[in-house]
């Protein structure tokens, strides 16, 4: 007689246990869809790589061992991003229709259910009104992770200018959430970047050429200057490049060039760079997205470019190559 009474008592304390203190759950189900794939990866280093979830039959479930709450990114099939938050012992429920994304729920924590509301609230609404509505939220809750997720959704993917309120914005996080080690990385990564923003005055830096000369953000006055981003390993850069010869042949004497290498290999580099017969000074101090003058001027990928008027103001940021002639022919004239 006791068997289904011990039975029942392990069953509750099965559920009552519910997910590890140790680590995050999630899982969740969307409608129109079979099966698929999709990614979860953190941006912040609470774990290293990309996890692959596949939903089967609609379904799929995904757990992971973290010691700590963390707000991570889902990358879904066709390439869009939505961040969430996962705290540890806890389940994250995420919820939709394959073919209205934008529409997806998730839920579990309070953080999640605020985002998704405010994100729902938001459908359909032109970006400069979703961004405004976005600020005044982190504003108005500054110490909630909500607001950090807010933040990196509608602040960080989009590339900053003059007006862009993201420094204001990070500094009222910082404010209202002075430990959060997230904010500290972003606050690290991000204050370059929007430093360095169009419309912003570049950055004074001074580095070493290939050929082993001293070049200075100073000496690049009086002319415009284009500085670009580019890497070996990195296919796009060689159609870049190739744009940067043919630039440098029809505009050298009225707009002026420098190379920015993000390769390993220094002695590859130049090797590189001389069989290219580029003869524009080239920096490469062989440390990648290490670099001190990557991290200065705030380079997030590559390829990618500055350009910079005689004054030293910043005009643009990463010209899609298709557009770079016109835009070094306007301030070339």
């Amino acid at each position: 007689m006791f068997k289904p009474f011990l039975s029942l008592c392990a069953l509750f304390l099965l559920v009552s246990c519910g997910v590890p203190k140790n680590k995050i759950r999630v899982e969740g189900k969307f409608a129109n869809i079979n099966q698929a794939e999709f990614y979860i990866y953190s941006e912040d280093g609470a774990f290293s790589g990309v996890d692959t979830v596949r939903i089967d039959g609609g379904k799929f479930s995904y757990e992971k061992e973290l010691g700590e709450t963390a707000v991570l990114t889902l990358l879904f099939p066709n390439f869009s991003e939505m961040y969430f938050v996962v705290e540890p012992g806890k389940t994250v429920e995420i919820s939709g229709d394959a073919g209205k994304l934008a529409e997806t729920s998730i839920s579990g924590t309070p953080d999640n259910e605020a985002v998704t509301k405010f994100r729902l609230a938001q459908l359909h609404k032109p970006e400069g009104d979703v961004r405004l509505a976005a600020a005044d939220y982190i504003r108005t809750h500054p110490k909630d992770l909500a607001s950090v997720v807010l933040f990196k959704q509608y602040f960080v993917k989009k590339a900053p200018d003059e007006n862009s309120p993201a420094l204001s914005l990070l500094s009222a996080l910082r404010k209202g959430r002075p430990d959060d080690p997230v904010l500290i990385k972003l606050e690290a990564f991000l204050n370059p970047l929007l430093q360095n923003a169009k419309g912003a005055t570049l950055s004074s830096f001074e580095a070493a050429t290939v050929k082993g000369d001293t070049v200075r953000s100073s000496q690049f006055r009086g002319k415009p200057l284009l500085i670009v981003f580019f890497a070996s390993w990195n296919g796009d850069s060689n159609r870049l490049l190739d744009a940067i010869r043919r630039l440098d042949r029809s505009y050298g004497k009225r707009c002026q060039f420098l190379l920015v290498s993000l390769d390993l290999d220094k002695e590859r580099c130049q090797k590189s760079l001389t069989a290219d017969t580029l003869s524009v000074p080239a920096i490469c101090d062989g440390r990648a997205f290490s670099s001190p003058l990557i991290n200065r001027l705030g380079v997030r990928y590559v390829p990618g470019n500055i350009l910079v008027d005689a004054q030293g103001k910043i005009l643009d940021r990463d010209i899609p190559v298709d557009k770079l002639r016109t835009r070094v022919e306007e301030v070339a004239k």
